[in-house]
């Protein structure tokens, strides 16, 4: 939605930029780290937004983290120090959040399949979404067979009618 308004700003002859710049200087961390993926995301000023992006991954808040991991791995950035915070967002208790973090790790592509073990067992979630996310993600990342076929094989043999449909 940030990138359509930047760019509908664009189309009727308003120059968005300037905004972003002052969104970046902000004392509310939200609005800079939002302001930072969006400058990213439409390859504006990208080397300012960095730092921040960075510095967010440090961050106390795990939603802040998750957002600027995301917009890092979609750049397959930094994915190193992205991985780790997608792992966290596995454990988290809002099944909100774990598929945030499994579409962060489908970003990754074939750098995310250090993540395999943990999203096979996401296949076995309670929430059904996470369950298709974590399909989704396995396919977008090619985990390695060897650590992941035992999981399909034991969830498609439990009987479970939602997973067999997967």
């Amino acid at each position: 939605v940030r990138s359509q308004a930047y760019h509908l700003l664009q189309q009727i002859g308003e120059d968005p930029r300037p905004m972003l710049l002052k969104g970046l200087q902000s004392k509310d961390d939200k609005i800079r780290i939002n302001t930072a993926g969006l400058m990213v995301n439409v390859s504006f000023d990208a080397q300012k937004a960095m730092p921040i992006l960075l510095d967010a991954l440090k961050h106390d808040d795990l939603a802040l983290r998750m957002q600027a991991a995301s917009t890092l791995a979609q750049r397959q950035q930094h994915t190193d120090k992205v991985l780790p915070i997608f792992l966290d967002g596995f454990k988290h208790q809002s099944p909100g959040v774990r598929v945030q973090a499994l579409q962060g790790v489908s970003f990754l592509g074939n750098t995310g399949q250090g993540a395999a073990p943990s999203i096979a067992d996401l296949l076995r979630d309670a929430d059904s979404n996470v369950r298709q996310h974590a399909v989704y993600a396995l396919n977008n990342i090619r985990g390695e067979p060897q650590k992941v076929v035992p999981v399909l094989e034991t969830i498609y043999k439990d009987g479970n009618a939602d997973a067999k449909r997967m």
